[in-house]
């Protein structure tokens, strides 16, 4: 019986600090009961000083692989045996195998948020114009993403305009065509646009009055707006969107996409989205 924990139960694990409002549990243990698989999928608080002695730990007890999350994902690139494209890309390790002898990482926060666009709106990056807003670990995993599959142009803009500076340094050095601004430059910018992208934590659950990064005037309906955020699902941003008659996505479909392309990556099977999507909205419905 799937899920049902006996000696033969694998582990997998999420090491974060903090990992109490994660709900990558819930969603985890869905795809493994979906696919039948025993395994059993926990959230442990790890601190900086403490990862090394974790993956060693995860290691000796034969975890099948691992997560890792804020603050661990840097840190990770030099604590695994081999690094996949995706993480040595991305410059980050958000997902962890472990196969034969070696710990091999991966990143799938990108793709994650690709396929989410794609089955939810239909919408590949080849060809299109992007605007994200904000530039940090979040805009990094998209922007280069998107570089990768082939975006004719993004947009980073920040508050801190060197700090989009040096995200669009990193897109160019991929071949990204890439312009960097303030958010004093979105006027402009905006227009240019085909699909814009909020990867800033403005609007997160329980700051939901926050005012967007980017005015509700600059919104048409030609628009595509996406919101990574998934707490709350409708954030102001993509209310304001709605109301202008862009089409939106929030930050659900990506958390799920990122979480079964991992799940795929130990197991070598991908789940269904739709129970996931259901494990998910009771999660947050309890929160």
């Amino acid at each position: 019986m799937a899920n049902e924990i006996t000696s033969k139960t694998s582990l997998v694990a999420l090491f974060g600090d903090p990992v109490e409002h994660s709900i990558s549990p819930q969603i985890q243990n869905q795809a493994f009961k979906t696919l039948q698989l025993p395994l059993v999928y926990l959230a442990f608080r790890v601190s900086k000083e403490e990862l090394p002695q974790a993956v060693a730990g995860a290691w000796a007890m034969g975890f099948m692989g691992f997560n890792v999350t804020i603050p661990h994902k840097q840190a990770m690139l030099s604590l695994v045996d081999e690094l996949a494209p995706s993480a040595r890309i991305l410059g980050a390790v958000n997902t962890v195998r472990r196969e034969g002898k070696k710990l091999i990482g991966y990143n799938t926060d990108g793709e994650g948020f690709t396929r989410a666009m794609q089955e939810e709106l239909g919408i590949t990056p080849e060809g299109k114009r992007f605007l994200l807003l904000g530039a940090g670990g979040a805009a990094r995993a998209v922007a280069l993403t998107l570089a990768q599959q082939g975006a004719e142009r993004i947009i980073v803009a920040n508050r801190t305009v060197e700090r989009a500076q040096s995200l669009a340094q990193d897109i160019a050095a991929i071949g990204g065509d890439v312009t960097a601004i303030s958010l004093e430059g979105l006027p402009r910018w905006t227009e240019t646009a085909q699909v814009i992208i909020n990867t800033s934590p403005v609007g997160m659950y329980p700051n939901v009055d926050q005012e967007p990064l980017l005015p509700e005037e600059l919104i048409h309906q030609d628009h595509v707006v996406c919101d990574l955020i998934y707490n709350p699902r409708s954030t102001r941003l993509l209310v304001q969107a709605a109301k202008k008659g862009a089409r939106t996505m929030d930050g659900l479909g990506m958390l799920l996409w990122q979480g079964a392309l991992a799940c795929e990556i130990w197991t070598g099977k991908l789940p269904p989205i739709a129970p996931l999507e259901a494990a998910a909205s009771r999660a947050l419905a309890e929160k």
